[in-house]
């Protein structure tokens, strides 16, 4: 009677980022504050407002928040481009 054996073995090679990798972000942190700090909005802050009251009642799907703010009706003047 033969005998068969099969035998797999699998290697995984990972590649951690080095110190260096990481010098970077010191640079981002200013950036990004800096960015935060202007208030560059288009959006009405009515509209703003309604849409965290729906993400915070748990709706996020897109087209839902945007069907809402339609039927809900929008300030004077204002539409979804």
């Amino acid at each position: 009677m033969v005998s068969l054996t099969l035998v797999v073995a699998f290697r995984f090679y990972v590649q951690l980022p080095t110190e260096s990798s990481h010098e970077f972000h010191n640079e981002m942190v200013a950036e990004l504050a800096a960015l935060e700090a202007l208030p560059t909005t288009r959006l009405h802050p009515k509209i703003a407002c309604k849409v965290r009251e729906l993400v915070a009642a748990g709706e996020t799907r897109l087209y839902a928040i945007r069907k809402y703010l339609r039927c809900d009706g929008l300030p004077l003047g204002l539409t979804w481009v």
